[in-house]
């Protein structure tokens, strides 16, 4: 059973995976065990992974993804050429608190300077500063 996915959760997954390169390649060993184990760790880490399946013949090219995609459980989100993109959603319990918690906006302290000092205990020394007028 794989993941269906709809036209617009298609498109946003693509662009997400447009600057990733495959983690995982499809060699001579094909798709062993081994190799069926990587990918499902790579996509419980990451969730949107590419694989490069080795190969000349595109209908050993594609029956290869279908059965990643079965065996894994996840979906095909782009198939070009050699290059297979795949996307299973984590769970909701193994997702970290910042992604469940909306982000907070955090101001860094402000450094104060001497003279901003002094200005704002009142002193005399900064009642003396004025601003400097640039040359006409």
């Amino acid at each position: 059973m794989s993941l269906i996915l709809t036209s617009r959760d298609r498109t946003q997954l693509k662009a997400r995976a447009h600057h990733l390169k495959p983690i995982v390649r499809v060699g001579q060993a094909g798709l062993s065990d081994a190799f069926v184990a990587e990918v499902d760790r790579a996509l419980a880490h990451h969730e949107l992974i590419k694989v490069r399946i080795d190969g000349d013949v595109r209908q050993a090219r594609e029956a290869a993804a279908d059965e990643i995609c079965d065996r894994t459980q996840s979906a095909s989100v782009q198939r070009v050429g050699k290059i297979l993109v795949l996307w299973r959603p984590k769970p909701e319990d193994e997702k970290p608190a910042a992604v469940l918690a909306p982000p907070v906006k955090v101001r860094p302290e402000r450094r104060v300077g001497p003279r901003r000092r002094e200005a704002a205990a009142g002193t005399a020394a900064a009642k003396k500063v004025t601003r400097r007028r640039s040359p006409r």
